[in-house]
């Protein structure tokens, strides 16, 4: 199992191959380069089995950040066995979004 897969159970060939697709785009694994707080960023989570999209700026006050069921926060910066979190900086301009649930 590589570094990559340290918080991964086992991860399917697909969703490995996925990751890495990302990876060589430019997207940065959670797990090996946290998101930056006060800036507004693109990601994509495998989390729960569910594949989710967004653009969020997180909180640098642990007060302020949002951990509702189905938050942005909580489905990038949840440390679940099997999430797979990937994130790149958004456009300047972009819009907060999501999360949005889906296809693999």
């Amino acid at each position: 199992m590589s570094g990559r897969d340290s918080n991964a159970l086992a991860l399917p060939d697909y969703v490995r191959e996925w990751r890495d697709r990302l990876l060589t785009r430019g997207w940065r694994l959670r797990d090996q380069y946290g998101p930056p707080c006060d800036r507004m960023i693109e990601y994509h989570a495998l989390y729960r089995g569910e594949l989710y999209s967004g653009r969020v700026t997180i909180s640098r006050t642990p007060e302020t950040v949002r951990w509702g069921d189905l938050t942005n926060e909580r489905v990038l910066l949840c440390n679940e066995p099997g999430a797979v979190q990937v994130w790149r900086f958004a456009e300047p301009g972009a819009p907060a979004a999501g999360p949005i649930k889906r296809q693999l």
